[in-house]
């Protein structure tokens, strides 16, 4: 998972020991925003995948008043991280071939 300081354009990229996210490693993703994000506001732009919508993710949103914004299905390009993956996937192909 990744996010992008709308102010500062800083990335932040959360891997995943296993294949899968779930609504666990959301919200550890999440925890990790809010310790780099001490005091400031958080609006969190979501593709709609089901873990940014699961119940223990709504309420862990709602239990730390952060805001979730959801994407407009099937437009990955209105998504800045959705740039950063496909540079990101570039890169690995070039070093794997």
């Amino acid at each position: 998972m990744g996010s992008i300081n709308s102010t500062s354009g800083d990335i932040v990229m959360h891997l995943n020991n296993g294949s899968f996210f779930n609504s666990k490693a959301t919200i550890e993703f999440i925890k990790d925003l809010i310790e780099e994000n001490k005091n400031k506001k958080i609006a969190l732009f979501w593709d709609n995948a089901s873990i940014h919508k699961s119940s223990k993710t709504k309420a862990f949103l709602i239990n730390h008043n952060i805001k979730s914004i959801f994407n407009v299905p099937f437009k990955l390009d209105y998504n800045a991280i959705e740039n950063v993956w496909a540079e990101a996937k570039k890169e690995f192909r070039k070093k794997i071939t």
